[in-house]
């Protein structure tokens, strides 16, 4: 499994928050998520999102933090 770095990684996270989450690092909504995802070529629909969030939204909040979202890239990602 690759591990990319935490710099790749915020990145990558900055590209996929559109409306910039309030917060220093902000977070991912679902939409966002699936419009990312599908720009990398990594899903054809938006409900294959949603196994990935309950695998990897820790908090339960329904939103991928930073943290959550670098389990994904090292998961997805070559």
């Amino acid at each position: 499994m690759p591990q990319h770095t935490r710099e790749q990684c915020k990145a990558m996270f900055h590209e996929a928050d559109s409306n910039h989450c309030k917060g220093s690092v902000g977070c991912l909504y679902k939409m966002e998520l699936v419009a990312y995802l599908k720009r990398k070529q990594m899903i054809k629909y938006p409900e294959e999102v949603e196994p990935i969030i309950k695998k990897f939204d820790k908090s339960g909040n329904g939103k991928i933090e930073f943290d959550e979202f670098v389990g994904i890239v090292n998961e997805l990602f070559p």
